[in-house]
């Protein structure tokens, strides 16, 4: 593993700026469900940049925050000015463990088949019972 401090965390999907200004450093980020938009889109454009990454399951959150393994946020807004959702979980813990906020622009892909659309299924697969509700917001604000 990284040494203490040693991550920046990223969410959203950033500009080609910030992949230009940040290659030498070690990103940390997460799944970002429901729709895996880490998973899946980031993890591709931090590979074809070669860049030192690790994915983190969005509920590994707090830990790495905890252990004092992130030495700074960004958080990526798309062109409608709205956060992935999760975004305003990983603003508290930042501002609770005094890390460094950098809120920017990012892009907007479209990720082609979203197989997760809400928390009932995972990878396309049925996880819950069928009556069970969920509630899954799509983006998020940061006031």
């Amino acid at each position: 593993m990284a040494k203490i401090n040693d991550f920046i965390f990223i969410y959203g999907l950033p500009d080609k700026t910030f992949y230009e200004n940040n290659k030498k450093e070690n990103i940390l980020f997460s799944e970002m469900r429901p729709r895996l938009l880490g998973a899946r889109a980031l993890s591709k454009e931090l590979k074809k940049r070669k860049m030192k990454s690790t994915l983190i399951c969005d509920s590994a959150l707090g830990h790495f925050f905890f252990a004092r393994r992130v030495k700074k946020v960004c958080l990526f807004k798309n062109k409608e000015g709205v956060f992935p959702p999760g975004a305003l979980t990983v603003k508290i813990l930042a501002d609770y463990h005094k890390v460094t906020v950098e809120i920017t622009n990012g892009e907007t892909v479209k990720v082609a088949r979203v197989l997760d659309a809400d928390a009932k299924t995972f990878m396309g697969k049925k996880v819950t019972l069928k009556k069970i509700k969920t509630i899954t917001p799509q983006t998020e604000t940061l006031i």
